[in-house]
């Protein structure tokens, strides 16, 4: 065992201790060093230091997902979307509707993706010329965060189809009727 590993176990244990109605079994140390030591002895030991310093006497005992997360910081999803909108505002400024090319190369695939479902660089241009800047990026940020959920659930190019709604809620739904849809009575 290294001095390292030495120290996140000491840590660990002692986080432990001062936690309240909480027990640190031989197994969950094993899960605790399975799912955590890819990241690295060293950087878990500081880890649990940051946590050690900035706890109160009634924390719960870190979850693995909290002491990744001071190693390896993860940006929420509403995060990246208000980075997107606001990126997207900065390129309809900078290069204006007429440079669709460097726009797409500074909004980057996602940031360009979001331009698209919002009806292209021309549309958005123009929106954003007739639009109150605080409410286009609000849309921007919300489309942007659907586009997000999307990619995340392996449905960005899948359009939504009224079934997979109707399916879950157990409703037949007919759709054959012009411009219509009808939920059928069981």
């Amino acid at each position: 065992m290294t001095d390292h590993e030495k120290s996140f176990l000491t840590k660990l244990l002692a986080l432990a201790n001062m936690t309240q109605h909480f027990t640190l079994t031989k197994d969950l140390i094993e899960i605790y060093i399975n799912h955590l030591s890819p990241l690295g002895f060293e950087k878990l030991s500081s880890a649990l230091d940051v946590i050690i310093a900035d706890r109160s006497s009634r924390d719960a005992f870190p979850s693995i997902k909290e002491i990744r997360a001071i190693i390896k910081p993860v940006v929420d999803e509403r995060s990246e979307a208000v980075f997107i909108s606001n990126r997207i505002w900065s390129a309809i400024d900078r290069f204006g509707w007429s440079n669709h090319r460097e726009a797409k190369l500074f909004l980057g695939e996602l940031g360009w993706t979001v331009v698209s479902e919002a009806g292209g660089w021309g549309v958005v241009c123009s929106d954003a010329n007739s639009s109150e800047p605080t409410a286009m990026k609000a849309q921007l940020r919300e489309l942007a965060l659907s586009t997000i959920s999307r990619v995340k659930a392996g449905r960005l190019d899948v359009l939504p189809k009224l079934s997979d709604y109707s399916e879950k809620l157990n409703l037949p739904i007919d759709i054959s009727s012009k411009n219509m849809i009808e939920v059928k009575n069981k």
